[in-house]
């Protein structure tokens, strides 16, 4: 979310400094609001994060329906010549939502007993999907012969290897370097596997765009602006900047 750092790291600096001796972390962002904004606008803050609390669960769980349905349960149905139609489709997405809720409902009591607090739990659950995803997009879009096998195994590896060091084996890391690490040996196994299996002809991509699709010429001098600011946050927000 690029607006995370404007909606929560900002403001939970700031409450660093003003509730030093909150140990409730849960507690520190209503006392902000509560202390801070008049009544009216307290309300009008507590109905936008509700707001985007609801549409963000809204479009996760429908997101998850769809790739299950779609990815696992559709292929799985047919290769069983089991006869599919869009309403049974539809009650069997709804049907595992329903079952991830209740997952989630049973489970989130326990988000409390997390060590770092909510947005620290937050960053770690994303980081299971999320980074694995992009090491394997990058390498995708970097290489033409790396076989789809190597992103099964870098998967799985990833995973595999981020639960032993968050739960299993202690490192004394952030998890923010062990993502790090992890995506670089990632990376390396599936450069490996290209290498002892690669593709018997290198990947085209068949473009199927109806309109003309046009590089932006600007668009290096943007990507390199944007790095650049990313950059310049990370220092500002280290121990080299106001962390210290």
């Amino acid at each position: 979310m690029p607006s995370a750092p404007l909606l929560l790291n900002i403001p939970g600096l700031i409450a660093v400094h003003l509730y030093a001796h909150m140990d409730n972390t849960a507690a520190v962002f209503p006392r902000l609001v509560g202390d801070i904004l008049p009544p009216v606008l307290a309300g009008f803050v507590a109905a936008i994060v509700f707001g985007g609390a609801l549409s963000t669960f809204n479009a996760g769980i429908n997101s998850l329906g769809t790739l299950f349905v779609m990815n696992l349960y559709k292929p799985w149905a047919e290769r069983h010549d089991e006869r599919m139609n869009d309403r049974r489709l539809l009650w069997t997405g709804k049907g595992f939502q329903l079952l991830v809720i209740a997952g989630a409902v049973c489970f989130s009591p326990y988000i409390m007993f997390v060590h770092g607090g909510f947005y620290n739990y937050l960053q770690r659950v994303s980081s299971f999907f999320s980074v694995p995803v992009f090491t394997v997009m990058t390498v995708g879009l970097l290489t033409k012969k790396v076989p789809p096998i190597a992103a099964k195994v870098g998967v799985l590896f990833f995973i595999v290897a981020y639960v032993l060091t968050q739960f299993v084996v202690p490192t004394g890391l952030n998890n923010l370097h062990v993502l790090a690490i992890l995506f670089g040996v990632t990376v390396l196994l599936m450069l490996a596997i290209g290498r002892l299996r690669p593709l018997d002809l290198p990947f085209t991509l068949v473009e199927k765009a109806v309109v003309p699709l046009q590089p932006w010429r600007n668009r290096w001098w943007v990507f390199g602006l944007l790095l650049f600011l990313m950059i310049v946050i990370f220092v500002i927000f280290s121990p080299i900047g106001i962390a210290s």
